[in-house]
């Protein structure tokens, strides 16, 4: 048998509209068009990030990520990939 058998599975990614609050996650992918995806990064969400939800307001959530704190709407929120950290 080939491989570590010892880890734990990783979870789906979800988006981060989806994320528990307050739980940090795990940038994984960004889905969209190339200037989503170039904003996005430019804010900071760029795959290996870590990044935990702070909380709601309206239709926006607001997030942390590499030590700044964000507003991004849910339907940019939709297209950021996350994973759960343990």
């Amino acid at each position: 048998m080939f491989g570590r058998t010892d880890l734990p599975p990783l979870q789906p990614a979800l988006p981060l509209v989806s994320a528990m609050p307050g739980r940090p996650h795990q940038v994984v992918q960004l889905t969209g068009g190339r200037g989503m995806c170039r904003h996005l990064t430019d804010m900071g969400f760029v795959p290996g990030a870590v990044v935990t939800v702070m909380g709601g307001h309206g239709g926006a959530l607001i997030v942390t990520v590499l030590d700044s704190r964000l507003m991004v709407s849910r339907g940019m929120a939709q297209r950021i990939m996350v994973r759960p950290l343990t």
